[in-house]
């Protein structure tokens, strides 16, 4: 029986304005792409904070400071449909919020009430000290809910943070649109 739904923020709660953020801030991105990667997994285990990370992207791609953090904050939009699905979810299951971001990130995109108001647990890799797919985190995530593993559904954009998941015992949902999602939320709650 499902008692927990686990949301990822970027890519679901939060989506791309563009598919071309990090085309707008590389000229050439395979010759940056594995030390774009590196610094974003720092910030993402809490190692460095956001203004280390766009720093480093700055440096390394030549691009003004101001445009990198535009690009990386300001590109993407809060998915309004899914916030409102969620907050419908809220009286009969409980919610959490599960990112791979920096430390204090998380207050760029959701207010202390709001996060109040919609989850029951966020969950930020960069302050727990592990990320997403590793099992554990989701482990972590449904034991601040007081759910097993097997009672909870997590839906993410990345293929590999599902599988990590599913390792965990969860359930997963590959989020590749907000109608997509919702139906197969939907369809999983209601055979309960």
């Amino acid at each position: 029986m499902i008692r927990a739904v686990i949301f990822d923020c970027f890519g679901v709660l939060y989506v791309p304005k563009s598919d071309y953020v990090y085309q707008s801030l590389l000229a050439n991105p395979s010759k940056h792409h594995d030390e774009i990667r590196d610094l974003v997994a720092q910030d993402e285990y809490g190692l460095i904070d956001d203004e280390m990370l766009f720093e480093g992207i700055s440096r390394l791609t030549g691009q003004p400071l101001d445009k990198v953090k535009h690009s990386l904050v300001d590109g993407f939009v809060r998915n309004h449909l899914l916030v409102n699905y969620i907050e419908g979810l809220r009286p009969r299951y409980k919610v959490a919020m599960l990112s791979n971001l920096g430390r204090d990130s998380v207050v760029k995109y959701f207010s202390a009430s709001e996060r109040a108001k919609l989850f029951d647990a966020v969950v930020i890799s960069g302050e727990v000290g592990m990320i997403k797919p590793h099992p554990e985190i989701f482990e972590y995530t449904c034991a601040q809910l007081g759910v097993d593993t097997s009672e909870a559904v997590f839906v993410d954009d990345v293929e590999t943070n599902c599988e990590g998941a599913r390792q965990a015992g969860l359930m997963a949902i590959h989020y590749s649109s907000l109608t997509q999602t919702m139906d197969e939320l939907d369809r999983l709650l209601k055979v309960q």
